[in-house]
């Protein structure tokens, strides 16, 4: 709580009304995260330590780095040796190489696709925040100059539990996920990655997905595109984002009861349901 709110967020609208979580990382150094992205901005402030941060701009390579668990937005690649037969589309993504050293803070923008490395011992801070909090702050307001003593303890932290209903970020988790043409063989799949054999034979989760995937099919032609996805009112949001809830809770629950080992985080914002979240799931040390 006596740690300072990182200088470039010292917004009072922001840090008592915007900001989602914040974690502190620490180990003895040697450590590294699976290909991932965020669901919220991001800021990382090492206080001990060196970093390597590898980052792709999703606008360019959306369909070229395979976030092949959806259910927790990351990569099953190895970072370490990447298989570009599974993964093809690694041989032409272009990347950011950013070194980090203690004393610096660097921000990791929502959605972008990203890799940490640690080094030596360690110790970082990440504070997350609403995305969308951009279209309402007030800047004029901001700190014009870094107040040290302005300090964690004097913001409110939301969590994540709190923007899963958000119509932006349900549009956002469907956009970077869905293809053209995808049909609802592949929509299912992409929701429900390697539990896809569990689901199919089961007609209540066919029905439901079915159903959503009727509520994101804007044109009716029986396939989904980003077209589909960019017509769709928050209102259609909404109620998409309560269907795919109700849905994951309830194969939550079924698979916990059955003691079947599945991630608990399949909703808008990779974490927000379950009982582990994507901040731990990714492991940024």
């Amino acid at each position: 709580g006596d740690i300072t709110i990182p200088c470039p967020l010292q917004c009072k609208q922001l840090a008592e009304h915007n900001f989602v979580d914040n974690i502190m990382w620490f180990s003895s150094g040697g450590t590294k995260s699976v290909v991932h992205t965020d669901s919220v901005d991001n800021i990382n402030c090492l206080y001990r330590g060196e970093k390597t941060l590898y980052f792709v701009d999703p606008s360019v390579h959306r369909h070229d780095v395979l976030i092949d668990h959806p259910e927790g937005a990351y990569s099953g690649m190895d970072v370490d040796a990447v298989d570009y037969t599974k993964y093809p589309g690694m041989a032409k993504v272009e990347f950011y190489h950013v070194n980090v050293s203690a004393g610096d803070c660097l921000y990791i923008p929502y959605l972008w696709v990203h890799q940490v490395r640690s080094y030596d011992s360690n110790l970082a801070v990440n504070v997350w925040w609403h995305r969308y909090a951009k279209d309402d702050l007030d800047y004029s307001a901001c700190n014009r100059q870094c107040n040290t003593e302005y300090t964690m303890a004097q913001a409110k932290f939301m969590g994540l539990e709190t923007i899963q209903h958000d119509p932006n970020e349900v549009r956002d988790y469907f956009m970077t996920y869905i293809s053209n043409d995808t049909d609802l063989e592949g929509f299912i799949q992409i929701l429900v990655a390697d539990d896809y054999d569990k689901i199919v034979n089961d007609t209540t989760y066919v029905r439901d997905f079915t159903e959503m995937f009727e509520m994101l099919d804007a044109d009716k032609d029986g396939l989904l595109s980003l077209t589909d996805i960019k017509a769709l009112d928050n209102e259609a949001w909404r109620a998409i984002g309560d269907l795919l809830e109700l849905v994951m809770q309830d194969m939550e629950e079924e698979f916990e009861a059955s003691h079947i080992d599945i991630d608990p985080d399949l909703d808008p914002d990779h974490g927000a349901a379950g009982d582990s979240d994507e901040m731990d799931l990714h492991d940024e040390l």
